[in-house]
């Protein structure tokens, strides 16, 4: 299939709309797409046609007037009322005063100054679009251009040097597609717009005699004939806009259940926390279904063969991130992983709705109560749940086997996959923790009772694609060691 590349070397392109409405005065939203009838036009100019053309035979533009409307690969637009939303999205509009350009004739009245005799005349304002990525590609699926043809087409390509207006230069360049790779498809972050009958982006394509008409419009004009502009018959052709598609982000555990603690307690207890939260969520899940009922193993992890990552999390939510993060926990929460079924989630909730106070080994009892949006930062569920690629550990991540001088990025990579997570591409390993709160715990405050040591380290990674939280990594992720959280005001790092 036959491909067009055409790169704006100032990232920018000021081409009017097929309405034309800046001569009235109004504000000209531009043409986006440009249209392929730009591009034909473009082609045509570049070697002209009949007895002007010099390293051409003319059948290139053919090949293009008779073919479909082809495939526009670029960013997709935006309404100018989107405002910041058009920098994520692709497309940016900036609107231009009146300009005054240099009429090269004797002309008696006003003067310019610098140029004696020399009159100053307004031309109407237009608009300049500026691409997030700076490149339009036309695909004529289907197309097989004969070797004279192809030749052609890089001739007059190598000849174009602006498209639309001559302020917005441009590279333009002609290569062949493998059609045996499947469907076009945009993989550096533009769209791909396809003609479709009930689309609603009217663009300007090729048609059967368009370059008969451009002659006819050239040769007026150099006979004397006064011709503002090409006026060709409209041959619109409906696009369908892609529509607007933000990042993919991965959620490894959709449902989740906040609390808050009615006093926060310091970060070194986190165990003590999740196992009561874990032992009340488990006692009252028994209360609902009945005395000597299964419960399911997800929540107790016992009973069936499941790995610990696709086990209900219980996590405790310290102060960290902050300047003044001092990695007391304010909250607690109860992550449900994808897998689990609906009916379980309900109970799950139902259980947990139940839980009033938490009775912590050694005696202590903390009072819970369900999360009050906004009461607190630590607990609230958007600083946990914003998306990010970037990730430090709130709580040391415990090891799940011993590696000798260290865990790598390869190890990182295996705690990712483990918790269903996009691999890293970046991974930091330290014992002291990277951000303000985060929390140093003592060998014994990172281990279950009667359970062996492992070792531990304070983690920073950067992860491969977005990820909305909460999530944990490491051998005791189902108790919250190992609990990441994105980025949060400045950081500071424990250690140089």
């Amino acid at each position: 299939m036959l491909a067009i590349d055409v790169e704006l070397l100032l990232g920018t392109i000021r081409a009017g709309s097929a309405e034309d409405i800046a001569i009235t005065g109004d504000s000209d939203p531009g043409e986006w797409p440009p249209s392929p009838s730009r591009l034909l036009a473009a082609l045509v100019a570049a070697d002209g046609t009949g007895p002007r053309m010099r390293a051409t035979t003319g059948v290139e533009l053919a090949l293009l007037e008779q073919a479909d409307p082809p495939l526009v690969v670029c960013d997709r637009a935006v309404d100018d009322e989107e405002g910041l939303a058009a920098a994520r999205t692709g497309l940016l509009r900036s609107s231009q005063n009146d300009r005054f350009v240099v009429v090269d004739a004797n002309a008696r009245g006003s003067t310019v100054q610098e140029y004696p005799l020399r009159k100053a005349e307004a031309v109407r304002r237009s608009t300049v679009l500026a691409p997030r990525t700076p490149r339009i590609t036309y695909v004529w699926p289907g197309v097989r251009p004969a070797p004279a043809e192809i030749d052609g087409l890089r001739a007059r390509a190598a000849r174009i040097g602006y498209f639309g207006c001559a302020d917005s230069p441009v590279r333009v360049t002609v290569r062949l597609l493998d059609e045996e790779e499947g469907p076009v498809q945009a993989t550096d972050g533009r769209a791909v717009w396809r003609p479709d009958e009930e689309g609603d982006v009217f663009v300007e394509t090729p048609y059967a005699g368009m370059v008969d008409d451009l002659d006819r419009q050239f040769a007026a004009f150099t006979g004397g004939q006064w011709v503002r502009r090409a006026h060709l018959p409209p041959n619109r052709t409906p696009y369908r806009m892609p529509a607007p598609q933000g990042p993919v982000v991965v959620t490894p555990m959709p449902a989740v259940i906040w609390l808050d603690l009615a006093r926060s307690i310091a970060g070194r207890h986190v165990l003590r926390l999740t196992e009561a939260l874990r032992a009340a969520t488990i006692s009252h899940l028994q209360e609902l279904r009945g005395p000597g009922a299964d419960l399911p193993f997800e929540v107790t992890g016992h009973g069936a063969a499941t790995a610990e990552w696709d086990q209900v999390q219980f996590l405790a939510l310290p102060n960290v991130g902050y300047d003044y993060s001092d990695g007391r926990v304010h909250g607690l929460a109860v992550a449900i992983p994808e897998r689990a079924p609906a009916a379980l989630v309900e109970e799950v909730r139902a259980a947990v709705a139940r839980i009033t106070d938490l009775r912590l080994a050694g005696g202590q009892v903390v009072h819970v109560e369900p999360h009050r949006w906004g009461a607190r930062t630590a607990a609230n569920p958007a600083r946990w749940t914003r998306p990010s690629r970037r990730f430090v550990s709130a709580f040391p991540v415990v090891q799940d086997r011993f590696t000798k001088g260290g865990p790598s990025l390869d190890d990182v990579a295996r705690w990712c996959a483990q918790a269903h997570l996009p691999p890293p591409v970046d991974a930091q390993l330290h014992p002291l923790p990277f951000a303000r709160g985060a929390v140093e715990l003592r060998p014994h405050e990172a281990v279950r009772s009667g359970k062996e040591r492992r070792p531990y380290t304070h983690l920073a990674v950067e992860l491969s694609s977005l990820v909305r939280g909460p999530i944990a990594l490491g051998h005791l992720r189902s108790f919250g060691l190992g609990l990441l959280a994105p980025p949060a005001g400045r950081e500071e790092g424990g250690h140089d």
